[in-house]
């Protein structure tokens, strides 16, 4: 009876078809799409198959030609072939829309061509005044994707700022780029090269090029996870976050890091994190290190240096450690954006008196 009401006439049929198709982009949301697309046109007008429907929008414009393949040479009546044609358009439309853009970066301090991948949020928009977080993904060939994901999921459940994401590729440069030597743990020529290429390139161009807030995050795993340890070294912080996933680390990683003298970080009125997933498939010498490491970190004491390790010891692979573990880190990281929880409520907050409470509400934001 709705869909009759709703679906009075072919204009508004279409109307409502349009609609969906421009409200979802995401693949994540193609069962939804599909559902409601199949039932409204199997309810109103015709019947149409459902593999026809998915290949209509999967093809999108890798196959142009179905088109001609799937529509104009089969005998559909002219309003499905309208109908198949505007699908057609508001796909096109929504893949040119994506938010993520693919550049060649041509580094004068590498001298080469690099892959970055950027990633805007959905609300980003040029005529905003809104910024937004910044995170610089390495090993972006494979943690890019699942970066975006735990963000998006995040921000729509609002519990994180929405993010631009840039992602380096490094499929096949990582030994180059994040390698260490191995007697003095140091960072090679060509890693202190890709180093100065993150700091003095990548970062000043997309700050110049987009709306990015001051709050910085770099992600690192493995080789890159021990890489990304070297920017503490910076006498002006410039990462907020670091999430060091199954890090394999130098041997002298501790004596650096006290290096660093980190204390220097209470002297800046600001807030850092340092995560650290373990892995429990690592071989027993790559674990001890972590386990080693992890220690010395949360002996740490600075107010405004905050340190998280995860060992993952329930994890059900080594594989499934990367995503538990930037979710994980979203959870630290912005953990105060999401406001007062329930439990949070009724276990810190409930009994305290409203001089009590004040201040607590004032610890944790301000």
């Amino acid at each position: 009876g709705l869909l009759n009401a709703i679906l009075a006439t072919p204009l508004d049929f279409l109307y409502v078809i349009s609609s969906y198709f421009l409200a979802v982009t995401h693949l994540g949301s193609l069962m939804i799409l599909d559902f409601i697309i199949q039932k409204i046109i199997f309810y109103r007008y015709v019947k149409i198959k459902h593999s026809m429907l998915v290949k209509v929008i999967m093809y999108k414009i890798k196959r142009p030609y179905f088109l001609k393949t799937y529509i104009f040479n089969k005998k559909y009546s002219p309003i499905m072939k309208f109908i198949y044609i505007l699908i057609f358009l508001f796909s096109i439309s929504t893949t040119l829309s994506q938010e993520t853009i693919y550049k060649k970066y041509d580094s004068e301090i590498l001298n080469e061509v690099r892959d970055v991948s950027i990633y805007l949020p959905k609300s980003y928009n040029k005529d905003s005044i809104s910024n937004f977080p910044l995170a610089i993904v390495l090993d972006g060939h494979k943690l890019f994707d699942v970066y975006v994901g735990v963000s998006n999921y995040y921000s729509y459940q609002d519990n994180a700022p929405e993010q631009i994401v840039v992602g380096i590729d490094m499929k096949n440069t990582r030994t180059k780029d994040a390698g260490y030597n191995i007697i003095t743990s140091e960072l090679t020529p060509d890693s202190k090269d890709f180093y100065r290429f993150i700091r003095d390139e990548i970062i000043p161009f997309v700050e110049a090029s987009y709306k990015t807030s001051p709050f910085l995050t770099i992600v690192g795993e493995s080789l890159t996870a021990n890489f990304i340890t070297h920017f503490l070294r910076e006498k002006y912080a410039i990462f907020n976050a670091y999430v060091c996933l199954n890090p394999s680390l130098s041997d002298d990683i501790n004596t650096q890091i006290e290096s660093y003298k980190l204390s220097n970080l209470s002297n800046e009125d600001n807030t850092f994190y340092f995560y650290i997933a373990g892995n429990p498939y690592a071989n027993d010498k790559k674990l001890a290190k972590i386990k080693k490491f992890a220690t010395y970190m949360k002996t740490v004491d600075v107010d405004n240096f905050n340190v998280v390790y995860d060992d993952f010891s329930d994890s059900p692979s080594s594989s499934s450690l990367i995503s538990e573990g930037i979710s994980r880190a979203f959870a630290k990281v912005f953990e105060i954006y999401s406001g007062i929880t329930k439990n949070e409520f009724e276990e810190k907050i409930k009994n305290l008196s409203p001089p009590d409470a004040i201040s607590y509400l004032e610890i944790k934001y301000l």
